[in-house]
């Protein structure tokens, strides 16, 4: 006899508890424990709000936060704006402007993070980019201003922008590989 103690989150159970197996029954317990495992670790979730929060001149201002956590400032154009709602969020690493980020904040038309809410009804290619007048935007999510970097001449994302990359990528600037994450994306109106 096998005895095994599984604790899940998936499954909801906040209590160990024992499956005992007998004979064949060993190869369906160790077919629970793997479904609970792959099932978990399918779990990573990235929660990504945007809490519009006033217009002024035709430019909504808002805060952005991560998975609770306020990273910064947003801004959006009153006239363009997507429907407050939830949407997934899907990283591209390709854009025919330069809004790919990669190390260093760098931006470029390609590069390893650029956020773009999907499923918006009538709508695509609606980013997280660097911006913040209501001309920079044509329903788009804008995180601040760029900055060229003196020494380079490249341009540098804000630090709203930077934040958020980082956050996708557990803090690492320069990533072996894309997380397996499911990317929320929560529009709310004040």
């Amino acid at each position: 006899m096998i005895e095994i103690n599984i604790v899940s989150k998936f499954l909801k159970i906040k209590q160990p508890f024992r499956l005992r197996c007998i004979g064949t029954s060993i190869l369906t317990a160790m077919m629970v424990l793997l479904l609970v495992q792959t099932s978990e670790a399918a779990e990573k979730r990235f929660v990504v709000v945007v809490q519009r929060e006033k217009t002024e001149k035709g430019l909504i201002a808002g805060k952005l936060s991560v998975d609770g956590k306020v990273i910064g400032t947003v801004y959006e154009n009153a006239d363009k704006k997507i429907p407050a709602g939830i949407y997934r969020g899907v990283v591209r690493m390709e854009s025919k402007k330069n809004f790919v980020q990669g190390p260093g904040g760098k931006l470029g038309h390609k590069g390893d993070f650029l956020l773009e809410v999907a499923g918006v009804p009538g709508r695509s290619d609606i980013l997280f980019h660097a911006g913040n007048k209501k001309e920079h935007s044509e329903g788009c999510i804008l995180c601040g201003s760029s900055i060229k970097d003196k020494k380079g001449g490249d341009w540098i994302a804000p630090k709203t922008l930077k934040e958020l990359r980082l956050l996708f990528y557990d803090g690492k600037d320069n990533p072996t590989g894309t997380p397996d994450k499911v990317i929320t994306v929560k529009v709310e109106d004040r």
